[in-house]
């Protein structure tokens, strides 16, 4: 299945799942790691392309599932992807996040050592005690 989606290519040559939003790929990501696979081609791609687009693009719901998503499968976030998901988690970001997306948050970046300090004070927010 992961060889499928890099196979798929259009007409000028390029992977049809280049063409998709950033959410698309995270979603490909999180439907993989679901059943515990991590395609390391097919990742690195998509990770790759991620990277590519605009930084605004990832939106902190999206980081957070992809983040949550590569935990299952102890993924290494190169650093360049790391910073990427750490400008789409700054502080005026986590505010949009909801109780149940910043817990699954601070198990990921646990996890995978990723250091979020503004996260602690965001959960302290809507978790009092």
């Amino acid at each position: 299945l992961a060889e499928a989606f890099l196979q798929n290519v259009n007409s000028s040559g390029r992977s049809e799942i280049l063409l998709e939003p950033c959410s698309t790929l995270v979603n490909v990501v999180h439907a993989f790691t679901k059943v515990h696979q991590s395609p390391t081609k097919l990742f690195g791609f998509l990770m790759r392309s991620m990277l590519e687009r605009p930084e605004q693009e990832l939106s902190a719901r999206d980081a957070v599932k992809l983040l949550h998503a590569l935990s299952k499968v102890d993924y290494m976030i190169l650093p360049p992807l790391r910073e990427r998901l750490i400008l789409a988690l700054g502080p005026e970001r986590l505010g949009e996040l909801g109780v149940f997306e910043l817990l699954k948050l601070a198990a990921a970046s646990r996890r995978l050592g990723l250091e979020l300090p503004e996260l602690e004070a965001q959960v302290g927010v809507v978790l009092p005690n």
